[in-house]
C-alpha cells in the first residue's frame, strides 16, 4: 500500500536531490523497472532507469546553478499508485 506520507517524502527527496545536484540521491528516487518514466520540459518521455539517470547526469553537468522551490503540494494515493502535484518555482543563481 502506498500512503500519502511516503509519496510526499519521495517527492521531497527528489527536489532535495535536484537542488543539491546529487546523482546518488537521484538514483534512490527513481524506480529501476522498465516502466519508470520521466518527462523533462520540452523532451520526449524517457523510459527506464538508465535513460532517466543519464538525463539527470547531463542536466547536472550542463546546467548552471539552479534551485527549485515547491509549494502547494497535493498528494493522492491508492493501493498501488500515488500522484503528487505541486507548483515549482525555478531560480537561477
Amino acid at each position: 500500500m502506498i500512503n500519502e506520507d511516503k509519496a510526499e517524502y519521495a517527492n521531497a527527496s527528489f527536489y532535495e536531490a535536484f537542488n543539491k545536484r546529487d546523482i546518488e540521491a537521484m538514483k534512490n528516487v527513481w524506480g529501476r523497472d522498465v516502466n519508470a518514466t520521466c518527462v523533462h520540459p520540452g523532451w520526449p518521455p524517457l523510459k527506464g532507469f538508465e535513460p532517466i539517470l543519464n538525463s539527470w547526469e547531463g542536466i547536472f553537468k550542463n546546467s548552471g546553478n539552479m534551485e527549485v522551490q515547491i509549494s502547494d503540494v497535493q498528494v493522492l494515493a491508492s493501493s498501488d499508485l500515488a500522484w503528487v502535484s505541486c507548483i515549482e518555482k525555478l531560480y537561477t543563481i
